[in-house]
Formats: C-alpha cells, sequence, structure tokens
C-alpha cells in the first residue's frame, strides 16, 4: 500500500496523519490533513489495501484448512468406502 501513496507525493505530515487510519482497516477515513484534490485517491488505496489485506488472509486460511485436513487424513484411521480399516 505504501507503493501506491508515494506516487500521491503526500508530505511527511500528510503520510503520518494517514499511516494512523490505517490500523482501523475498513473504519479508516481519509484524514484531513490530506488536500481534497487527493482525497478521491486516498480513498481508493485504503479501499485497495482492505480487499489486498482480506484476500491475504483468506489465502493463508484456506493454506491452513487443507494442511489440517490432510494432517487428519494422515493420522486417523479412516475407513474405506467397504468398512474395512486402511493399513
Amino acid at each position: 500500500m505504501h507503493a501506491f501513496v508515494a506516487r500521491l507525493g503526500l508530505t511527511s505530515g500528510q503520510l503520518k496523519a494517514l499511516d494512523a487510519q490505517l490500523g482501523r482497516l475498513g473504519a479508516a477515513t481519509v484524514p484531513e490533513a490530506i488536500p481534497a484534490t487527493l482525497a478521491g485517491a486516498v480513498r481508493e488505496v485504503l479501499r485497495a489495501g482492505l480487499g489486498e489485506t482480506f484476500r491475504i488472509i483468506l489465502i493463508g486460511c484456506s493454506g491452513l484448512a487443507a494442511l489440517s485436513a490432510l494432517c487428519a487424513a494422515l493420522l486417523l484411521r479412516i475407513p474405506d468406502f467397504r468398512g474395512h480399516e486402511r493399513p
């Protein structure tokens, strides 16, 4: 997200005000220190950052769920379709 913000040419004070909002994720608002001409671009950066964060967390959770299923399949003795336990 910082790469997108760097392209906007914000001052260090404006960047600090924006950084204070980043931890709020979906509740983040455009700080008053940001000029109105850049507010729309900053809003889009915040929205894109939220989507990117959600996507990363979703992929990580999916990987953990797949790993859990694999561990369960390897560690548990599950009967096959004929009712016999696997060796």
